[in-house]
């Protein structure tokens, strides 16, 4: 949250937040760096676990999880998720390099997208849609 004053007046933006899972660093920094630039406010992480100690201090608008993590996988982070009354609203889009097995029973996803083929404008339109 931060202000912005024009003229006589002060108008509050809320940035939206995002937490990106993902064991990728180079490719968490390339995301972040893109979001950041379009206003985001980025949290990261590389595994579920700590996902989900994450989200006991935050709630953000929309989580960008890839399916592939160590230790706790991107499925069972979905699990988790989705057992969490507070939690479950949170739109998720997966993204990884492989087809994505997610049974229906699972989390709602919001979104998949391919690493291979990902552009910055596909993300961002990507996140528009999921929001909106």
């Amino acid at each position: 949250l931060f202000r912005h004053s024009t003229d006589a007046s002060i108008r509050v933006v809320y940035m939206k937040k995002i937490i990106i899972v993902d064991d990728d660093q180079w490719l968490v920094d390339v995301f972040s760096l893109i979001l950041k630039k379009n206003g985001w406010q980025v949290s990261s992480c590389q595994d579920g676990h700590q996902a989900i100690e994450m989200l006991d201090n935050q709630k953000p608008d929309v989580m960008l999880i890839d399916f592939f993590l160590p230790h706790a996988t991107g499925a069972a982070l979905l699990n988790e998720l989705s057992t969490h009354s507070d939690l479950r609203d949170i739109p998720v889009i997966l993204c990884s390099t492989a087809p994505l097995p997610v049974r229906s029973s699972q989390h709602q996803i919001a979104a998949r997208l391919d690493k291979t083929t990902l552009t910055p404008e596909k993300l961002m339109a990507t996140l528009k849609k999921v929001l909106t």
